[in-house]
Order: structure tokens, then C-alpha cells, then sequence
């Protein structure tokens, strides 16, 4: 069968990140892609989206546009509590879909996403971004070649988010429990926490201290401690705070055979001659350490991109070449938010995978008891900002 000649791309909502995507879409930097239409439910992201010119269709929902065959493709780009809607109704539509971040707000929708794209068998990914960078292409190599042997401890601290109280009321919906259904974890977080189960899989429990509202007036986390541990015994830290300046991004992993820290864009690999295990031991001294080697590892240039993702997921389209997001691993991200929430609320263990009830439980009375907010509109802030890359 020969490849489509063009994958038309419908955008689902069209906020900040959906003038991105079909910013690039329009500049031509997605081979073998057009953008088709946009629809939105609201006046002004129609208008806005009529702005970029007649070729594109425009619809008041995704349901008009599917029905119309105006794509082929759907780019989700709604408020994250609806992506697991919008994602199900494009693919009980026989559309295949890429969904903005994070894959929903608690498992038992996102795993009903998961389960509609295989009962739809469209093809389904996420704009997971980070993963295109060269740094973290290079750090996974590094990890699946097995270079520090056995992991012992991971700890990644990621307080680089920093935000001010004029992001939090730019819109009534988010820092809420009913809007957004988190703060650090699922929204400024979200890329590393995908990144963290790429690279080291999930954990079997964690404990997570959660500072709700501790540096903004919000009502979801903005600071949080958690501590991992996985069958294999290794251990882990994850930090993350939207509320310290200057902040930073450190990942550190220890192993059998040295440890890597990957800060300021560099990758450092500290390489022992042989394993601690071993020298453990052997030596006689009971203070030397194992010889070692320290070097900074080359990787390609080129931050990450949104263009290549859905790049990727177009030659999928295309050509069926494997995904470098899976939608589903949406749901396992998405385990260590929910994880790290619950355990907040709840000042307990956690295990995962999350109790999906048990979750929605909780997630119901906060939202109950949420005294909400009302729209700020004096405040106009340039939201790519928020974007990172």
C-alpha cells in the first residue's frame, strides 16, 4: 500500500500551545502534514483561528469537524481535564489522535483512553517533546547499554518552574482541583515525570510530602518532596516547586559501575574500573575508593520540539515506522502524579499502580470543597513563556 501523499491535521481547542503547533504546522516544518481545520468552542478561538486563513476550515466542535472528513489526524489541545474526552470521541470517529500533556487528571479516564485507541486501532501519541532532545535521547542510550550497571539511587530536583501569583490568576480554571487537578506535578512537571518512566519505569510505592498553596494563594500542590522505592532496591528522591528563584534541574544517578549528572545542559559520566560491588569486597583499605574515570558526554544539538513529535507521529501515519511516544505511557506519568497527590492528601504510602476509585474518591471532595475563583482578566500574560521550549 503506498504512503498517503499528506496527512491532513485538525487542532482540537485553540488556546496558547495550539497557536504553536499550528504555527509550525503553517511553516511547513512537519514533512507530509497540512493543517486542515481547527475547531473550538468558544467565539474567540474561532476567530482566531479564522486569522490564520480561508484554506483552513474552522468548527464550532470537533464533532462537526469529524463529521465534515475536514481531517485525519486530531491535535488535542484542550484544558488537560478534557483530553481523554476529546482523544475518545476522535477515535470512536476512526481519527487518529495526538494529545497535548498530560494525558487527563486521574487514571480512570486515561485508562479509558488508552483502551478506545485499541479498540479503534488509530494510531494514538502524546506530545511528550522532551524526548527529542539529544541530551535525553543520549542519557537513555546510556542507560539501556547498562553504563553504570545496577541502579542504587536517583534523585532529580526540579524547582526551575518558578511562577508568580499573576500566572495563577490568568484563568479561573487553573490551580484548581476542578480546572486542573494539580499544579507542580501535573502541569510544570509533567515532561520530567514522563521522562523519569522512560528512563527508570515506574516505582512500586512512594511517599510524597506536598506543599499545597505553600508559596502562591492556590489550592493545588506547588512544592513537593517525593521518596521512591522499586523492586530492584533502588531508591529515589523526585523535587519539584514553582516557588524558588533561582531554581534549578538536577538529575543525579548513582550505580554499581559510577554515576552520571545531567545539570546545564551536560551530561557528566563518572565511570568506576570496576563495579563498587566488587571493590566493596576486595579492598583492603576500608577507605579507597574504586579507581575512576570522569567525562562529559557528547550529544547531539537541538532543544526539544513540539514540531518533532508530531513529525514523528506523522511518519507513523505514513509509514508505520514505531512511535517515539506511545499514547498509552500517558497513563504511567500520569500514575506518578496521581501517586504523589494522594499520598499528599492522604500523609501516606502509596502504591502503584494508583487505586483508580480510591483516587477519584479524594479528587471528588477537593473538588467539593474547593472555594474556587473567579476570572482575572486585568492580567494578560505571554503564555509561550509557560512553554519552556
Amino acid at each position: 500500500m503506498s504512503e498517503p501523499e499528506v496527512i491532513r491535521i485538525g487542532i482540537v481547542g485553540f488556546g496558547s500551545i495550539a497557536r504553536v503547533h499550528a504555527g509550525y504546522l503553517l511553516a511547513g516544518e512537519v514533512p507530509g502534514a497540512v493543517l486542515s481545520a481547527v475547531s473550538s468552542i468558544d467565539e474567540p478561538g474561532q476567530a482566531a483561528a479564522r486569522e490564520l486563513g480561508g484554506e483552513i476550515a474552522v468548527f464550532a466542535s470537533a464533532a462537526e469537524m469529524y463529521a465534515a472528513g475536514a481531517c485525519d489526524a486530531a491535535l488535542i489541545c484542550t484544558p488537560h481535564k478534557a483530553h481523554p474526552a476529546c482523544a475518545m470521541e476522535a477515535m470512536q470517529a476512526g481519527v487518529a489522535v495526538l494529545s497535548e500533556k498530560p494525558a487527563g487528571v486521574e487514571p480512570a479516564s486515561v485508562a479509558a483512553m488508552n483502551d478506545a485507541a485499541d479498540e479503534a486501532g488509530v494510531a494514538f501519541s502524546m506530545m511528550y517533546h522532551w524526548r527529542t532532545s539529544g541530551l535525553y535521547q543520549t542519557l537513555k542510550r546510556l542507560l539501556d547499554e547498562d553504563t553504570l550497571g545496577a541502579i542504587k539511587r536517583i534523585h532529580w530536583s526540579v524547582t526551575n518552574w518558578y511562577r508568580t501569583q499573576a500566572y495563577y490568576d490568568a484563568s479561573s480554571w487553573r490551580a484548581t482541583w476542578e480546572g486542573e487537578g494539580g499544579g507542580a506535578t501535573i502541569n510544570q512537571s509533567a515532561h520530567q515525570l514522563d521522562l523519569w518512566q522512560w528512563l527508570f519505569g515506574l516505582p512500586t510505592r512512594l511517599r510524597a510530602f506536598c506543599g499545597f498553596g505553600k508559596y502562591h494563594d492556590i489550592e493545588v500542590e506547588d512544592d513537593v518532596t517525593a521518596y521512591m522505592e522499586y523492586d530492584s532496591g533502588t531508591t529515589a528522591t523526585f523535587i519539584a516547586s514553582t516557588g524558588e528563584a533561582p531554581g534549578e534541574s538536577r538529575l543525579v544517578i548513582h550505580g554499581d559501575l559510577g554515576k552520571i549528572v545531567v545539570e546545564d545542559d551536560t551530561i557528566t559520566l563518572w565511570k568506576n574500573a570496576i563495579s563498587e560491588r566488587a571493590h566493596n569486597a576486595s579492598d583492603p583499605t576500608g577507605f579507597e575508593l574504586p579507581a575512576c574515570e570522569k567525562t562529559v558526554v557528547d550529544y547531539p544539538e537541538g532543544t526539544p520540539a513540539h514540531a518533532l513529535v508530531t513529525a514523528d507521529f506523522v511518519t507513523h501515519l505514513r509509514t508505520g515506522s514505531p512511535l517515539l511516544v506511545d499514547g498509552r505511557d500517558g497513563l504511567a506519568s500520569m500514575q506518578l502524579v496521581n501517586a504523589m497527590i494522594l499520598s499528599g492528601w492522604t500523609d501516606e504510602w502509596c502504591s502503584l499502580p494508583v487505586d483508580a476509585e480510591t483516587y477519584n474518591k479524594h479528587l471528588a471532595e477537593h473538588i467539593a470543597n474547593s472555594a474556587g475563583k473567579a476570572e482575572t482578566t486585568a492580567t494578560t500574560l505571554d503564555m509561550s513563556k509557560s512553554f519552556s521550549y
